[in-house]
């Protein structure tokens, strides 16, 4: 009897003994692995790392806002609002970019990374509305450059443009000075029924960026006509149309004249000349090119990867944006939790997430707590959707 007893136990001992070793050796199994694992993982990382970083080298905005330093030949300076522009004559900067086989100017950087172009010739003459009022999100015009010039750009053009905000502000009497302009373009004061902005793909030049265009020794104290052909590389000796309208009536719109004055005709004016300008996507990669006349800018019609680091986009235009929700709830034995919920922008829009809160529990029986909530996301993106006012928009 003792002897079973003694070979039953020591049949449990070894039992146990190879279970110990089998659990031990799957351990070690997962250990290895996981460091692989690891290693791997990091490689992974470091090389998307460099990739994305090599891509924001080569990015069109990042390639300008280096060269812009103090004693730069290129003609670029900042803004007091921030803005990256080029000024002074045509001899002096060097902002020219083949895009889609034409020639077109950089005006300057916006919004954190936004290269905007302006056409460098005319797509010809043409009424800022047939219509005659000077309401820009239902002009003609309007219509024109977002379905019909937009379009006929081709797909892999198109694909480098990002609708942007475009600021419809009126006033009574021209400002003389590019700030003066500025405010007066963002502002709220607009007909009754008219937006403050508009969201899309094409637009016209602002009479500010004229403003900002000429050179330093420009007296832009008392009006632009001293800022002509010998300051500022936007000059034209014709007249052409700007996005913004008067607030003295309901048919006036202003326009270049010439010999460098900010002027106004009335919206079905058609002999006034027409020159697109659009925001380009930040992540445009340049090919080549030194911005002069003799070699422009060239531009890759595939984009580079979206990236949301700081420190690898210097430009951020797009940083991760969070949604906080804030949720009411009771439940026996419950109580109240606060939610706060994360949501990713994809190309400038950011998604809210769905966040589901339990509260602790107290007592008997335990409760849960169902929060309820609106979620508000936060982010600095400049893309927007929503005016003060109704807007129509082209179906693209």
């Amino acid at each position: 009897m003792r002897l079973r007893r003694f070979r039953k136990l020591r049949r449990n001992r070894n039992y146990a003994t190879m279970v110990l070793v089998a659990f031990v050796g799957i351990l070690s199994v997962m250990g290895i692995g996981y460091s692989y694992l690891q290693q791997r993982l990091s490689m992974d990382i470091s090389l998307s790392k460099k990739n994305n970083e090599e891509f924001v080298e080569d990015y069109f905005a990042y390639i300008i806002a280096s060269k812009n330093v103090n004693g730069n030949a290129d003609g670029l300076y900042t803004d007091e609002h921030g803005a990256i522009r080029y000024r002074g004559s045509d001899s002096e900067v060097k902002n020219y970019v083949l895009f889609n086989n034409e020639i077109y100017r950089v005006i300057g950087i916006f919004d954190g990374g936004y290269v905007k172009l302006y056409k460098e010739d005319s797509i010809g003459n043409m009424a800022w509305n047939s219509s005659g009022e000077n309401n820009w999100t239902q002009s003609s015009l309007y219509q024109y450059l977002n379905i019909n010039f937009y379009q006929n750009l081709g797909s892999s053009n198109r694909n480098l443009i990002t609708r942007n905000r475009y600021y419809l502000g009126q006033t009574e009497l021209a400002p003389n000075t590019a700030s003066g302009w500025y405010s007066a373009e963002r502002s709220s004061n607009v007909h009754s029924g008219y937006s403050t902005y508009t969201m899309a793909y094409v637009g016209l030049l602002y009479p500010s960026d004229y403003g900002y265009a000429g050179a330093p020794e420009c007296n832009q104290e008392t009006s632009f006509s001293d800022c002509n052909v010998n300051y500022n590389w936007l000059y034209n000796s014709s007249y052409f149309w700007f996005l913004n309208s008067s607030l003295n009536n309901t048919s006036e719109v202003y326009m270049f004249r010439i010999p460098g004055y900010i002027g106004a005709t009335t919206a079905s004016d058609s002999t006034v000349e027409v020159y697109p300008v659009f925001y380009l996507k930040y992540n445009v990669v340049c090919n080549g090119g030194t911005g002069t006349s003799t070699d422009p800018y060239t531009l890759s019609t595939t984009l580079g990867p979206l990236t949301t680091d700081p420190i690898n986009n210097p430009m951020n235009p797009h940083p991760t944006s969070t949604a906080t929700t804030t949720g009411t709830g009771t439940g026996t034995g419950g109580t109240t939790g606060p939610t706060t919920g994360t949501g990713t922008p994809t190309t400038g829009t950011p998604t809210t997430g769905t966040p589901t809160t339990t509260g602790p529990t107290t007592g008997t029986p335990p409760g849960t707590t169902t929060p309820t909530g609106t979620v508000t996301p936060t982010t600095t993106t400049p893309i927007m959707t929503t005016s003060n006012s109704p807007v129509t928009t082209p179906n693209y």
